[in-house]
Protein backbone atom coordinates (compact mmCIF):
# COMPACT_ATOMS: atom_id res chain seq x y z
CA UNK A 1 0.00 0.00 0.00
CA UNK A 2 2.70 2.07 0.51
CA UNK A 3 4.43 1.52 -2.55
CA UNK A 4 1.57 2.13 -3.82
CA UNK A 5 1.51 5.81 -2.34
CA UNK A 6 4.82 6.94 -2.77
CA UNK A 7 4.20 5.66 -7.04
CA UNK A 8 1.19 8.27 -6.93
CA UNK A 9 3.19 10.38 -5.13
CA UNK A 10 5.82 10.35 -7.65
CA UNK A 11 3.61 10.48 -10.56
CA UNK A 12 1.97 13.45 -9.40
CA UNK A 13 4.86 15.41 -8.55
CA UNK A 14 6.61 14.54 -11.61
CA UNK A 15 3.67 15.93 -13.55
CA UNK A 16 3.49 19.19 -11.60
CA UNK A 17 7.25 19.80 -12.66
CA UNK A 18 6.68 18.69 -16.16
CA UNK A 19 3.87 21.37 -16.64
CA UNK A 20 6.29 24.47 -14.42
CA UNK A 21 9.26 23.61 -16.89
CA UNK A 22 6.94 23.87 -19.60
CA UNK A 23 5.63 27.03 -18.50
CA UNK A 24 9.39 28.25 -18.01
CA UNK A 25 10.80 26.35 -21.30
CA UNK A 26 8.06 26.43 -23.84
CA UNK A 27 6.99 28.46 -26.86
CA UNK A 28 3.93 30.32 -27.79
CA UNK A 29 4.29 30.94 -31.47
CA UNK A 30 2.38 33.94 -32.97
CA UNK A 31 1.41 34.22 -36.75
CA UNK A 32 -0.06 38.22 -37.62
CA UNK A 33 -1.98 38.74 -40.86
CA UNK A 34 -2.44 42.47 -41.22
CA UNK A 35 -4.31 43.66 -43.74
CA UNK A 36 -2.67 47.02 -44.12
CA UNK A 37 1.51 47.55 -44.67
CA UNK A 38 3.71 48.28 -41.97
CA UNK A 39 2.60 51.43 -40.00
CA UNK A 40 1.83 52.74 -37.10
CA UNK A 41 -1.65 51.14 -36.96
CA UNK A 42 -0.12 46.84 -37.88
CA UNK A 43 2.57 47.78 -35.59
CA UNK A 44 0.32 49.17 -32.61
CA UNK A 45 -1.89 45.62 -32.73
CA UNK A 46 0.78 43.56 -32.89
CA UNK A 47 2.52 45.58 -29.98
CA UNK A 48 -0.32 45.01 -27.99
CA UNK A 49 -0.70 41.40 -28.28
CA UNK A 50 2.96 40.61 -27.36
CA UNK A 51 3.18 42.70 -24.55
CA UNK A 52 0.19 41.25 -23.25
CA UNK A 53 1.29 37.49 -23.69
CA UNK A 54 4.82 38.40 -22.12
CA UNK A 55 3.37 39.94 -19.40
CA UNK A 56 0.83 36.55 -18.31
CA UNK A 57 2.95 33.75 -19.15
CA UNK A 58 7.04 33.02 -19.29
CA UNK A 59 6.86 31.31 -22.14
CA UNK A 60 9.16 32.57 -24.92
CA UNK A 61 6.64 34.17 -26.92
CA UNK A 62 7.92 34.19 -31.21
CA UNK A 63 6.06 36.15 -33.64
CA UNK A 64 5.86 36.93 -37.28
CA UNK A 65 3.88 39.18 -39.11
CA UNK A 66 2.17 38.29 -42.96
CA UNK A 67 0.44 41.35 -44.81
CA UNK A 68 -2.03 41.55 -47.60
CA UNK A 69 0.74 44.07 -49.81
CA UNK A 70 -0.19 47.18 -51.85
CA UNK A 71 -0.84 45.40 -54.59
CA UNK A 72 -4.34 44.03 -53.03
CA UNK A 73 -5.20 46.85 -51.10
CA UNK A 74 -5.18 49.09 -54.42
CA UNK A 75 -6.38 46.66 -56.94
CA UNK A 76 -9.11 45.06 -55.14
CA UNK A 77 -10.04 47.01 -51.90
CA UNK A 78 -8.78 50.88 -52.96
CA UNK A 79 -12.51 51.36 -54.69
CA UNK A 80 -14.22 48.14 -54.38
CA UNK A 81 -16.50 46.38 -56.65
CA UNK A 82 -17.32 42.49 -56.38
CA UNK A 83 -16.23 42.45 -60.22
CA UNK A 84 -12.75 42.56 -58.85
CA UNK A 85 -12.56 39.57 -57.36
CA UNK A 86 -13.33 37.97 -61.30
CA UNK A 87 -10.85 40.36 -62.36
CA UNK A 88 -7.99 39.88 -60.18
CA UNK A 89 -8.97 36.12 -59.29
CA UNK A 90 -5.25 35.18 -59.91
CA UNK A 91 -3.78 37.42 -58.05
CA UNK A 92 -6.17 36.57 -54.85
CA UNK A 93 -5.53 33.21 -55.29
CA UNK A 94 -1.78 33.30 -55.18
CA UNK A 95 -1.80 35.77 -51.95
CA UNK A 96 -4.03 32.69 -50.66
CA UNK A 97 -1.56 30.28 -51.56
CA UNK A 98 1.63 32.26 -50.10
CA UNK A 99 -0.07 32.69 -46.88
CA UNK A 100 -0.73 28.82 -46.75
CA UNK A 101 2.86 28.07 -47.26
CA UNK A 102 3.91 30.49 -44.55
CA UNK A 103 1.04 28.99 -42.08
CA UNK A 104 2.74 25.22 -43.05
CA UNK A 105 6.32 26.86 -42.73
CA UNK A 106 5.73 28.69 -39.23
CA UNK A 107 3.73 26.60 -37.50
CA UNK A 108 2.10 28.83 -35.64
CA UNK A 109 -0.15 28.34 -31.84
CA UNK A 110 -2.02 31.14 -32.65
CA UNK A 111 -3.32 33.26 -35.92
CA UNK A 112 -4.63 36.79 -35.40
CA UNK A 113 -6.02 38.69 -38.28
CA UNK A 114 -6.68 42.22 -37.92
CA UNK A 115 -8.76 44.12 -39.86
CA UNK A 116 -11.64 43.40 -42.57
CA UNK A 117 -9.74 43.00 -45.82
CA UNK A 118 -7.29 40.36 -44.37
CA UNK A 119 -10.44 38.40 -42.77
CA UNK A 120 -11.89 38.96 -46.26
CA UNK A 121 -9.33 37.16 -48.49
CA UNK A 122 -8.95 34.13 -45.92
CA UNK A 123 -12.36 33.31 -44.87
CA UNK A 124 -13.03 30.69 -47.57
CA UNK A 125 -9.51 28.80 -46.19
CA UNK A 126 -9.48 28.91 -42.30
CA UNK A 127 -10.84 25.61 -42.08
CA UNK A 128 -7.41 24.51 -43.69
CA UNK A 129 -5.39 27.11 -41.47
CA UNK A 130 -3.66 25.40 -38.22
CA UNK A 131 -3.49 27.03 -35.00
CA UNK A 132 -6.47 28.69 -33.04
CA UNK A 133 -7.63 31.62 -35.25
CA UNK A 134 -8.69 34.89 -33.83
CA UNK A 135 -9.89 38.40 -35.51
CA UNK A 136 -9.36 42.11 -34.07
CA UNK A 137 -9.80 45.37 -35.54
CA UNK A 138 -13.53 44.07 -36.91
CA UNK A 139 -15.63 46.82 -38.73
CA UNK A 140 -18.17 43.78 -39.17
CA UNK A 141 -20.99 42.05 -37.26
CA UNK A 142 -22.68 39.29 -37.88
CA UNK A 143 -26.10 40.55 -38.14
CA UNK A 144 -25.13 43.59 -40.47
CA UNK A 145 -22.23 42.07 -42.47
CA UNK A 146 -22.18 43.62 -46.12
CA UNK A 147 -19.20 41.12 -47.40
CA UNK A 148 -17.94 38.78 -44.41
CA UNK A 149 -19.59 35.42 -44.75
CA UNK A 150 -22.03 35.86 -41.41
CA UNK A 151 -20.81 32.06 -40.53
CA UNK A 152 -17.50 33.12 -40.03
CA UNK A 153 -18.34 35.77 -37.77
CA UNK A 154 -20.06 33.80 -35.59
CA UNK A 155 -17.98 30.63 -35.43
CA UNK A 156 -14.62 32.51 -34.89
CA UNK A 157 -13.56 34.75 -31.60
CA UNK A 158 -12.73 38.39 -32.60
CA UNK A 159 -12.70 41.81 -31.30
CA UNK A 160 -15.46 44.28 -33.01
CA UNK A 161 -13.78 48.31 -33.84
CA UNK A 162 -16.78 49.50 -32.23
CA UNK A 163 -16.34 53.56 -33.46
CA UNK A 164 -19.00 55.33 -30.62
CA UNK A 165 -19.16 58.30 -33.21
CA UNK A 166 -22.84 58.66 -31.81
CA UNK A 167 -21.29 59.31 -28.56
CA UNK A 168 -19.19 62.36 -30.02
CA UNK A 169 -22.51 63.77 -31.44
CA UNK A 170 -24.03 63.74 -28.68
CA UNK A 171 -20.89 65.62 -26.46
CA UNK A 172 -20.94 68.73 -29.34
CA UNK A 173 -24.76 69.00 -29.39
CA UNK A 174 -24.52 69.98 -25.72
CA UNK A 175 -22.53 72.66 -26.72
CA UNK A 176 -23.83 73.70 -29.99
CA UNK A 177 -27.31 73.46 -32.18
CA UNK A 178 -26.89 70.51 -34.47
CA UNK A 179 -29.46 69.59 -36.73
CA UNK A 180 -27.99 68.67 -40.19
CA UNK A 181 -24.93 66.34 -40.50
CA UNK A 182 -22.96 65.36 -43.49
CA UNK A 183 -20.98 62.26 -43.67
CA UNK A 184 -18.09 62.04 -45.94
CA UNK A 185 -15.87 58.68 -46.86
CA UNK A 186 -14.20 57.03 -49.61
CA UNK A 187 -15.26 53.89 -51.69
CA UNK A 188 -12.73 51.64 -50.02
CA UNK A 189 -13.90 48.09 -48.57
CA UNK A 190 -13.54 49.36 -44.73
CA UNK A 191 -15.05 52.35 -45.65
CA UNK A 192 -18.32 51.46 -47.02
CA UNK A 193 -18.56 48.99 -43.79
CA UNK A 194 -18.25 52.03 -41.24
CA UNK A 195 -20.71 54.05 -43.84
CA UNK A 196 -23.14 51.04 -43.90
CA UNK A 197 -22.99 50.68 -40.13
CA UNK A 198 -23.40 54.36 -39.52
CA UNK A 199 -26.58 54.51 -42.02
CA UNK A 200 -28.09 51.51 -40.25
CA UNK A 201 -27.75 53.85 -36.49
CA UNK A 202 -29.65 56.74 -38.43
CA UNK A 203 -33.00 56.65 -37.09
CA UNK A 204 -31.24 56.72 -33.86
CA UNK A 205 -29.43 60.30 -34.73
CA UNK A 206 -32.72 61.48 -35.90
CA UNK A 207 -34.76 60.84 -33.15
CA UNK A 208 -32.80 60.28 -30.10
CA UNK A 209 -30.51 63.07 -30.72
CA UNK A 210 -32.99 65.46 -32.53
CA UNK A 211 -30.98 65.16 -35.78
CA UNK A 212 -33.06 66.66 -39.15
CA UNK A 213 -30.77 65.69 -41.27
CA UNK A 214 -28.20 62.84 -41.96
CA UNK A 215 -26.69 62.42 -45.80
CA UNK A 216 -24.08 60.74 -46.92
CA UNK A 217 -21.36 61.44 -49.71
CA UNK A 218 -19.25 57.92 -50.83
CA UNK A 219 -16.74 58.93 -52.76
CA UNK A 220 -13.28 58.53 -53.81
CA UNK A 221 -12.92 61.37 -56.46
CA UNK A 222 -11.03 64.52 -54.95
CA UNK A 223 -13.56 66.99 -56.79
CA UNK A 224 -16.06 65.85 -54.83
CA UNK A 225 -14.19 65.61 -51.68
CA UNK A 226 -13.66 69.47 -52.59
CA UNK A 227 -17.07 70.57 -53.30
CA UNK A 228 -18.24 69.15 -49.95
CA UNK A 229 -15.48 70.82 -47.69
CA UNK A 230 -15.98 74.19 -49.46
CA UNK A 231 -19.89 74.19 -49.02
CA UNK A 232 -20.68 71.89 -46.23
CA UNK A 233 -21.66 75.00 -43.93
CA UNK A 234 -24.33 75.85 -46.51
CA UNK A 235 -26.50 73.28 -46.04
CA UNK A 236 -24.92 71.65 -42.75
CA UNK A 237 -23.78 71.79 -39.03
CA UNK A 238 -21.67 68.99 -38.51
CA UNK A 239 -19.28 66.99 -40.75
CA UNK A 240 -18.39 63.69 -39.84
CA UNK A 241 -15.06 61.91 -42.14
CA UNK A 242 -14.91 58.07 -41.60
CA UNK A 243 -12.20 56.96 -44.37
CA UNK A 244 -9.76 59.83 -46.07
CA UNK A 245 -7.84 57.13 -48.15
CA UNK A 246 -8.15 56.11 -51.53
CA UNK A 247 -9.11 59.40 -52.37
CA UNK A 248 -7.94 60.50 -56.40
CA UNK A 249 -7.26 63.07 -58.31
CA UNK A 250 -8.77 63.65 -62.10
CA UNK A 251 -5.16 61.71 -63.15
CA UNK A 252 -6.28 59.00 -61.12
CA UNK A 253 -3.35 59.26 -58.30
CA UNK A 254 -3.84 59.17 -54.81
CA UNK A 255 -4.54 62.32 -52.89
CA UNK A 256 -1.97 62.02 -49.68
CA UNK A 257 -3.17 62.97 -46.54
CA UNK A 258 -1.83 66.05 -46.00
CA UNK A 259 -3.15 67.67 -48.79
CA UNK A 260 -6.62 66.09 -47.57
CA UNK A 261 -5.79 68.38 -44.49
CA UNK A 262 -4.98 71.27 -46.00
CA UNK A 263 -8.39 71.09 -47.66
CA UNK A 264 -9.88 70.82 -44.28
CA UNK A 265 -7.77 73.35 -42.77
CA UNK A 266 -8.40 76.10 -45.28
CA UNK A 267 -11.84 75.85 -46.48
CA UNK A 268 -13.88 73.94 -43.36
CA UNK A 269 -16.38 76.21 -42.12
CA UNK A 270 -18.37 73.55 -39.39
CA UNK A 271 -16.75 71.71 -36.67
CA UNK A 272 -15.85 68.24 -37.96
CA UNK A 273 -15.75 64.64 -36.63
CA UNK A 274 -12.65 62.06 -37.32
CA UNK A 275 -12.79 58.40 -35.97
CA UNK A 276 -8.87 58.09 -36.03
CA UNK A 277 -5.69 59.59 -34.62
CA UNK A 278 -4.71 60.03 -37.96
CA UNK A 279 -7.49 62.11 -38.78
CA UNK A 280 -7.36 64.15 -35.82
CA UNK A 281 -3.94 64.99 -36.61
CA UNK A 282 -4.73 66.01 -40.22
CA UNK A 283 -7.29 69.19 -39.25
CA UNK A 284 -10.18 67.43 -37.40
CA UNK A 285 -11.85 68.91 -34.60
CA UNK A 286 -12.36 65.85 -32.01
CA UNK A 287 -12.87 61.68 -32.30
CA UNK A 288 -13.18 59.17 -30.35
CA UNK A 289 -10.84 56.88 -31.84
CA UNK A 290 -10.17 52.86 -30.68
CA UNK A 291 -6.88 52.40 -29.92
CA UNK A 292 -4.84 49.82 -32.66
CA UNK A 293 -2.99 48.46 -29.16
CA UNK A 294 -5.74 47.90 -27.23
CA UNK A 295 -7.13 46.11 -30.20
CA UNK A 296 -3.87 43.96 -29.56
CA UNK A 297 -4.12 43.49 -25.94
CA UNK A 298 -7.58 42.89 -26.35
CA UNK A 299 -7.06 39.35 -28.92
CA UNK A 300 -4.84 38.79 -26.39
CA UNK A 301 -7.11 38.14 -23.51
CA UNK A 302 -8.97 35.57 -25.83
CA UNK A 303 -5.78 34.06 -26.50
CA UNK A 304 -5.42 33.78 -22.71
CA UNK A 305 -8.43 32.88 -21.89
CA UNK A 306 -8.06 30.13 -24.40
CA UNK A 307 -4.42 28.88 -23.11
CA UNK A 308 -6.25 28.65 -19.55
CA UNK A 309 -9.23 26.77 -20.75
CA UNK A 310 -12.09 29.46 -20.06
CA UNK A 311 -12.96 30.79 -23.11
CA UNK A 312 -16.64 29.88 -23.47
CA UNK A 313 -17.96 31.64 -26.82
CA UNK A 314 -17.63 32.34 -29.98
CA UNK A 315 -18.92 35.57 -31.71
CA UNK A 316 -17.32 39.38 -31.43
CA UNK A 317 -16.36 41.12 -28.02
CA UNK A 318 -16.66 44.79 -28.22
CA UNK A 319 -13.80 46.89 -27.54
CA UNK A 320 -13.94 48.97 -24.60
CA UNK A 321 -10.90 51.30 -25.20
CA UNK A 322 -11.59 54.75 -26.69
CA UNK A 323 -9.98 57.65 -26.76
CA UNK A 324 -11.39 61.33 -26.87
CA UNK A 325 -8.85 63.40 -29.52
CA UNK A 326 -8.84 66.88 -29.49
CA UNK A 327 -6.72 69.04 -32.30
CA UNK A 328 -5.92 72.48 -29.99
CA UNK A 329 -5.24 74.08 -33.21
CA UNK A 330 -8.59 73.36 -35.14
CA UNK A 331 -10.39 74.22 -31.54
CA UNK A 332 -9.24 78.09 -31.27
CA UNK A 333 -11.65 78.37 -34.57
CA UNK A 334 -14.58 76.67 -32.79
CA UNK A 335 -14.15 78.13 -29.02
CA UNK A 336 -17.63 76.90 -27.53
CA UNK A 337 -16.36 73.53 -27.29
CA UNK A 338 -13.84 74.31 -25.26
CA UNK A 339 -14.70 73.00 -22.40
CA UNK A 340 -13.21 71.44 -19.50
CA UNK A 341 -15.81 69.10 -18.63
CA UNK A 342 -15.29 67.15 -21.82
CA UNK A 343 -12.23 65.35 -19.41
CA UNK A 344 -14.84 64.10 -16.82
CA UNK A 345 -16.82 62.53 -20.37
CA UNK A 346 -17.66 58.58 -19.59
CA UNK A 347 -18.30 56.65 -22.73
CA UNK A 348 -21.01 53.90 -22.96
CA UNK A 349 -17.84 51.47 -23.63
CA UNK A 350 -15.78 53.00 -20.55
CA UNK A 351 -13.94 55.74 -19.51
CA UNK A 352 -12.42 58.25 -21.98
CA UNK A 353 -8.88 59.64 -21.60
CA UNK A 354 -7.94 63.15 -23.42
CA UNK A 355 -5.59 63.56 -25.93
CA UNK A 356 -4.53 66.73 -27.00
CA UNK A 357 -3.09 66.73 -30.78
CA UNK A 358 -1.71 69.58 -33.11
CA UNK A 359 -1.80 69.42 -36.79
CA UNK A 360 1.51 67.45 -36.88
CA UNK A 361 1.57 63.98 -39.23
CA UNK A 362 3.36 62.63 -41.83
CA UNK A 363 2.09 60.60 -44.69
Amino acid sequence: MRLMVKIVVFFLSFQIFSLIAANFQGEIKVLFLHSYPPSEWPEMITKGTIDNLEKNFRHKISYEEFYLGNELLDKVFANYQEKKLIIYKDLINQFRVNFQEKVAAYKPDYVIVSDDEAVFLVQDILPKISGKIYFTGINSLPESSLFLDRRILEKYNYINETIPIENTVSILKKYSEIENILVLTSEGFSSKIIAENLRGKKDIYLDKHKIKKMDFIISSQFKDWEKCVKNAHKNYDLLIVLVPYHVVDNNKKEVGLMKIGDLLDNNLKIPSLGISPIHIKMGMLMGVCPSPYYLGKQVSELVISEINNVLKRSGPVYNIYNELQVNQGVLKKFPIFNRPELTEIINLQGKLSIKEKNKEYSK
